[in-house]
């Protein structure tokens, strides 16, 4: 049997940067608009187990159960993808977890999962990667296998975990840098955020396509500027400069989801801004999921009494990407 823990994450600046524009190819040298993510890990985990079966069946277990003798009959879409990435026709179970409520979250869940499992999958068949041929693996099978419109920081973060600054010019060129901020300096921006469930979920894909049809290029190139600017501003300190940018990537997503939605969300937000918020985002692609709110120690007790019917979910920073934690 084997168990690996692979960590969610929070994405601060540059979200939307990170994606392919043009159609979708199998081809692995696809030019990507060059971006900046700032983003960090967090102690919320996807668990994979996956083990030898004694028979040659395919068992999946996630939200529902698959019980199947090909792998080209398994409905979930990314457990399906990574056997025929791997080459694994039959013969083994794989059963996933998560922490919270992480499906269409925000949190880089999906990819998550796809990096977790392909860490167990190699681990099964005696194969060591790099945790950057195994960030690239996995956007691979997500994107490019999956056929969806998604960004490759999710699978970076998954894999290599820590506070980073990810910088996408194209698939064989891409530079992970680790920020280099005091401790003092990371406890202090920890201690202005806070995270709130909404209870709603959404399919990251579909925004994200409908995003790539409303951005200019000047707005892609503000993305990247703001990734540049909060990455100066975390030693600075300067969290209402910080905020702001959580705010203007605010303003980009706020109008994706039903009419019904967009309205509740909104509500959220200008609850929280009365209350003394520097600013605050949906986490992700938008239209649900989990908010990121910055704010002083004041005013977060003011807007956890007033978001008294959303989940707040304590969490702290994570430096460790995706790993094996049982193999027996």
């Amino acid at each position: 049997m084997i168990l690996t823990k692979t960590p969610l994450r929070i994405s601060f600046a540059g979200g939307g940067s990170d994606y392919i524009e043009s159609k979708l190819t199998t081809n692995k040298n696809s030019v990507l608009t060059p971006g900046q993510v700032i983003s960090v890990t967090i102690d919320k985990f996807i668990y994979v187990i996956i083990n030898k079966k004694h028979d040659n069946l395919i068992r999946i277990s996630y939200s529902k159960t698959e019980n199947v003798s090909e792998v080209k009959k398994i409905k979930h879409d990314i457990i399906r993808n990574c056997l025929k990435f791997c080459k694994i026709k039959n013969g083994i179970e794989i059963i996933t977890m998560a922490d919270i409520p992480s499906s269409g979250s925000g949190l880089g869940s999906s990819s998550a999962l796809t990096v977790g499992l392909l860490k167990a999958l190699n681990k099964y068949n005696k194969k060591n990667i790099s945790k950057m041929q195994l960030a690239k693996d996995a956007y691979y099978v997500e994107a490019i296998m999956g056929k969806k419109m998604i960004g490759l920081q999710d699978h970076f973060n998954a894999s290599f975990g820590g506070f980073k600054n990810y910088i996408f010019k194209s698939y064989n060129n891409i530079t992970v840098k680790n920020l280099k901020i005091s401790k003092k300096n990371i406890n202090k921006f920890k201690d202005n955020l806070s995270m709130y469930y909404t209870g709603i979920n959404r399919k990251a894909d579909k925004i994200l396509g409908s995003i790539s049809k409303t951005y200019d290029l000047d707005k892609k190139v503000k993305l990247i500027s703001d990734a540049i600017k909060f990455k100066k501003l975390l030693t600075t300190n300067d969290f209402k400069v910080m905020g702001k940018i959580l705010n203007d990537a605010w303003f980009i997503k706020k109008n994706f989801g039903s009419k019904k939605i967009i309205k509740l969300l909104n509500n959220y937000h200008s609850m929280a801004i009365k209350e003394g918020m520097y600013g605050g985002k949906i986490l992700g692609a938008g239209g649900g999921g989990y908010f990121l709110f910055m704010a002083n120690k004041t005013a977060k007790k003011k807007i956890f009494k007033k978001l008294k019917n959303l989940e707040r979910v304590n969490f702290n920073f994570y430096n460790r990407g995706t790993e094996i934690v049982y193999d027996d």
